[in-house]
């Protein structure tokens, strides 16, 4: 399974470290118009995921039968959603540690190279919502 991601799919607000509740409502209706409809969305912050909750149900967006919506920010302010969504999730306090470990080595030997650390995130389903193979689109 491949995921496509393009740089105009990312608000503006992003690039500049802004985040706004009204880009993730107006990058929402900018992908619902283009011709090719994404099958999934992750959302990686809370903030907008509250603008492109809004923006799917104007739309009147069936989730998951016409999009299935991920997102991996903070997953307690989904009761905030009007509708249940999985969440990715990272081990909070492992990433802490393992940033702490970073640290400490750095600061023992300035002269170190560069690591990477690979974390394994988790999806977490809210109560009484599974995973299915996403319905056939209607076409409109």
């Amino acid at each position: 399974m491949g995921f496509e991601t393009r740089c105009e799919w990312i608000p503006p607000s992003l690039h500049a470290g802004h985040v706004r509740e009204e880009d993730g409502h107006a990058c929402m209706l900018a992908l619902w118009e283009a011709e090719e409809k994404p099958d999934a969305l992750i959302v990686t912050d809370d903030i907008m995921a509250k603008g492109v909750c809004q923006a799917i149900l104007q739309l009147g967006v069936r989730v998951p039968a016409d999009l299935a919506m991920v997102t991996h920010a903070n997953s307690d302010s989904g009761i905030f959603y009007p509708f249940p969504m999985p969440c990715i999730e990272f081990d909070v306090p492992e990433c802490a540690r393992k940033a702490g470990e970073l640290l400490l080595d750095l600061l023992a030997d300035p002269n170190l190279p560069p690591r990477e650390i690979i974390l394994h995130p988790v999806l977490r389903l809210p109560d009484g919502l599974s995973i299915a193979p996403p319905l056939e689109r209607e076409e409109a």
